[in-house]
């Protein structure tokens, strides 16, 4: 009996699949990493370097960052020059000329009044990928 109720119900094609309208592909937004990512979580991404302003300072440019670009800084000398594509790995941070002048060598302040305030990436490890 089961097995008579299951060959029919296989044999029977459901009407209602025919009803079920297919997804509209949809758009998504360009997420804004920064944005999405808190003071103090660990981030990892690839981007360009757009700038170099020190030894140990230089910004990054990406479609999902924003745009005028992510300053990164390294406790090491990196020797990346623009327009470098770069692995980065380092801690989001907020930007403060003062408190990060002496730990990342950093000149004077003019080339980073545009961060100050902002999110930063410390970076753990930094390699280029060319």
């Amino acid at each position: 009996m089961v097995l008579a109720v299951c060959l029919a119900l296989a044999g029977c094609d459901a009407p209602w699949r025919d009803e079920i309208p297919e997804p509209e592909p949809t758009r998504s937004a360009v997420l804004d990493t920064i944005a999405a990512t808190d003071v103090g979580e660990r981030l990892v991404l690839t981007a360009s370097v757009a700038t170099v302003l020190g030894d140990r300072a230089f910004v990054v440019r990406d479609v999902d960052l924003p745009d005028d670009g992510l300053l990164v800084l390294t406790t090491t000398s990196t020797g990346f020059r623009a327009p470098d594509l770069v692995s980065v790995e380092g801690t989001v941070r907020r930007f403060t000329f003062a408190g990060f002048k002496v730990p990342f060598g950093l000149s004077g302040p003019r080339p980073f009044q545009l961060f100050e305030g902002r999110k930063v990436l410390v970076a753990a490890k930094a390699q280029s990928l060319a």
